[in-house]
Parts: C-alpha cells; structure tokens; sequence
C-alpha cells in the first residue's frame, strides 16, 4: 500500500522527498464570514494527510490528526460556499451525498471509530459517484459546477479514511483526484520539486485524457 501511495504523491508533484510550500493555515472563521472554497489549497492538504500514513502514522497518531484538523477548518470556514455550489449541481444523487458530507465532516472527531469506518466508505462512495458523473458532462458550466466541489470532496475522503484507519484505497482516490476537473496538469507541473521524466506513465494519464481547466 504505501509503495502504490508513494507513487501517487509523485504522480502529483508532492512525494514525501519533495519540499512543498507551506499552506496557510486553515484557521477557523468567524461565524458570519464568507469564505470562498477556492482560498484553500486542498489539494496540499489532502497530500498532507496522505503524507503522515506514508511515514507511518497511526489513525490516532497526533501528527495524522493534525493533519486531518487542518481540512476539518478549511471545511468549516468553507462550508457556506461548497454547499452553495453544491446545490448547482444537476444530478440529485451527487448533489445529495456531496451536500451530506460536508455538512457532517466537521462531526469527524465526535465519532466512534466504528461509526467513522463506516461514515469514510459512504463518503468514498460519493467520490467515486461524482468522479463518474464527471465522465457524463457535456457542457462547461456543469464541468465547472462539480469542479468547484471536487477537491474538497477528495480532502474529506482522505482525512476520513486516514482517521478511520481505512489506507487501503487512498492511493486510488489521489488518482481520482488527478485525473479531475479540480487539478489541471499546469497546475501539477507548477508544484513540483521533481523531474517529471521520473513520474509514472502508468500512474500519471495521458495529457489528452486531463479535463481542461482554466488557470
């Protein structure tokens, strides 16, 4: 497993070797603020994650946790926006179990690890539901609707399965996430610290199949 996940931070630009940037942290916001979804580096905060599991850290091992706490602010401080967003979206299903999770992501530490188990595969069932909803779009404004959604989406399912314990299967959703509306091959090349002749063909898709975005 972590081989598979190594491969995948490579594949992003964010192997554990590499020096990244530090994100500003995700500081909670006042209640009445608005904060936009796109002032947080989600994509960062999620490898972070992935990250600590990588070297070794337990779903209870305070570095994890920290980790995990950081996405849990960026969401709390973005909720009002993402569900904004959200509620654009044309398929009911992804609409609904987007909507869910990030209304209840904040609750993460309030569970029991059985209860967290379970909550982490429902959420990693919405990613993948939203992941193929992406592939039936036709138009760019509801590529841009999902888009918009996406990387928090992949930020919670990674910071839940981390924290559930459940590693198995990261490494999939950070493919996901790559391959995504969310994360356009510019904006990869941008943030790495690496020589891409290195990255993985096999992990990394061809640059015709990467989703444009605007940069």
């Amino acid at each position: 497993m972590r081989k598979r996940l190594r491969n995948c931070l490579i594949a992003a630009g964010l192997a554990v070797a590499v020096v990244i940037p530090a994100a500003a942290p995700a500081e909670a916001a006042p209640r009445n603020a608005t904060v936009r979804a796109l002032a947080f580096d989600w994509t960062t905060l999620a490898i972070e994650v992935a990250k600590q599991l990588l070297a070794g850290s337990g779903s209870d091992d305070s570095a994890l946790r920290a980790a995990v706490q950081q996405i849990i602010n960026a969401v709390d401080a973005a909720k009002n926006d993402i569900i904004a967003h959200t509620d654009l979206i044309a398929a009911a299903d992804v609409q609904a179990c987007a909507r869910q999770h990030t209304i209840e992501f904040t609750d993460i530490e309030n569970m029991s690890n059985a209860v967290r188990q379970l909550w982490a595969q429902q959420a990693t069932a919405c990613e993948t539901l939203a992941t193929a909803y992406v592939n039936t779009l036709t138009t760019s404004q509801a590529v841009d609707n999902i888009g918009y959604v996406l990387p928090s989406l992949f930020a919670i399912v990674i910071a839940a399965r981390g924290r559930a314990g459940l590693t198995n299967g990261i490494n999939l959703v950070i493919q996901d996430q790559i391959r995504s509306p969310s994360l356009s091959r510019k904006k990869v090349t941008n943030s790495m610290r690496i020589s891409p002749a290195r990255i993985s063909r096999k992990i990394l898709p061809p640059l015709s199949t990467v989703p444009a975005t605007a940069d």
